[in-house]
């Protein structure tokens, strides 16, 4: 008889376990740590912050950044001009791993 090991449940932490969150950020900063801590016990977040918004703009994303920060959560930055190249490029991401 073969036993296979009992399987954690989403929630427990662990390397490779839960399902993994990513956001795709510029400036949206208002309900983001409340979202943020509302998935954290079920896997990675990773937060896509951009230096463009969507439209073009180069405002700031310093706010994005303090919220990271004080989620403690891991932040990848760059530079995506429009909302299918920001997706894809985290969608890529989070399948590499």
């Amino acid at each position: 008889m073969t036993r296979r090991p009992k399987k954690k449940a989403a929630s427990e932490p662990g390397p490779g376990s839960g399902v993994p969150t990513s956001y795709c950020l510029h400036s949206d900063h208002w309900f983001l740590e409340t979202s943020i801590n509302s998935v954290k016990a079920y896997g990675p977040v990773v937060c896509f912050v951009s230096e463009s918004a969507w439209n073009g703009d180069r405002g700031s994303c310093e706010r994005i950044l303090e919220v990271c920060d004080r989620a403690a959560v891991e932040v990848v930055r760059g530079d995506w001009p429009d909302e299918s190249l920001h997706r894809r490029a985290a969608l890529a991401e989070m399948k590499r791993r």
